[in-house]
Order: structure tokens, then C-alpha cells, then sequence
């Protein structure tokens, strides 16, 4: 969890970002969930990707959606490298997270959730 799912945190994490990326997910019409790209403001040049799926919207591709949109959005932008972090306990998402090409890099000691990322650009940026 990047922070606390109370309104308060919400909006302020929200009305800080600068260079963050916030983004809902919608589907019909309604917010299905939220994903991210964050640790620009903190001054992080690789990103963290998180998503949040509401329960009543699984398993319709959302997550797997933003995962893409946020890998497109990072290419056009010349990012070089994506990061997350996945629990253990969560192999399906670990498989998505690998199937769109991310490697595993290490095990966060703080969380013990598996860090992994995704490389977009050599370090020529070809």
C-alpha cells in the first residue's frame, strides 16, 4: 500500500502531485479504481507503478489495462525504467506483472514484497 485509503490522505497526496501521475479508471461510468505512477516528485527518475482495482470490477482486464497505458505513457515520455512491488501472496498479478516483461530485482526489506521492473530504454535510449 503506496499510503493510507482515507479521504483526507487521498486529497492531500492528490493536491500535492506535481510530476506524479494519478489517474481513475472508469467503466461505465463509474470510478472502478486508480492507478499510478509516482516518485517523480520525491525525485525518483524511475517511477513506481501501483494499481487498485475495486472488488466489484475484477477480473475484467482493468488492471492489466492500466498497466499498459501506464508502460505506453512512460515510453512517449522517455522514461527509462518502471519499478513495483507485488506481494507474495498475489501470483496472479506477479504473472501479469512478468508477462508484460517485468523482472523480478530483489524482495523490499521494509514490506517483503518482491520488487520488480521493467526496463523501456537501453541506457543509450534506443
Amino acid at each position: 500500500q503506496p499510503f493510507f485509503f482515507d479521504a483526507a490522505r487521498i486529497a492531500c497526496v492528490l493536491s500535492a502531485a506535481r510530476r506524479d501521475r494519478f489517474l481513475g479508471i472508469l467503466e461505465s461510468g463509474e470510478l472502478a479504481g486508480f492507478f499510478m505512477l509516482r516518485g517523480f516528485d520525491e525525485g525518483y527518475v524511475r517511477p513506481a507503478f501501483g494499481v487498485f482495482v475495486a472488488e466489484k470490477f475484477a477480473g475484467r482486464g482493468l488492471a492489466r489495462a492500466a498497466l499498459a497505458s501506464a508502460i505506453e505513457w512512460s515510453r512517449e515520455n522517455h522514461i527509462p525504467t518502471i519499478m513495483l512491488k507485488v506481494s507474495p501472496a498475489n501470483p496472479h498479478a506477479r504473472r501479469i506483472y512478468a508477462a508484460a516483461g517485468f523482472q523480478a530485482i530483489g524482495t523490499c526489506e521494509k514490506t517483503g514484497h518482491e520488487m520488480m521492473e521493467l526496463r523501456l530504454m537501453s541506457n543509450n535510449h534506443e
